[in-house]
């Protein structure tokens, strides 16, 4: 699979599909996402800080003997700064040039 399709942008509307609407009967909002990723990958680990998480926990011995997990998050108001706030001001500067 190719990699170029994961980007920032992309990755702030994934975000946004967990972030931006209720969940479930009683409309549960989400208030952190995190993921489990092996300690051994620095590029997945590079990815995952430049598009906003935060690494939080190192899991000793997660996926095996010697393969340990690193916990990273991103909060709901994380979301909103780095995502939300910079479309707004996006969209509010494409209104002003036209």
């Amino acid at each position: 699979m190719n990699p170029r399709w994961a980007n920032r942008h992309t990755f702030g509307r994934i975000l946004g599909l967990a972030f931006d609407q209720p969940w479930g009967n009683g409309g549960t909002q989400i208030e952190k996402v995190w993921c489990a990723m092996p300690s051994s990958n620095p590029r997945v680990l590079a990815f995952n800080s430049a598009v906003g998480f935060k690494r939080e926990a190192t899991l000793r011995h997660h996926f095996g003997r010697n393969n340990h997990a690193v916990i990273a998050s991103m909060m709901k108001w994380e979301y909103w700064r780095l995502y939300r706030e910079r479309q707004k001001f996006t969209a509010h500067a494409e209104r002003e040039a036209a």
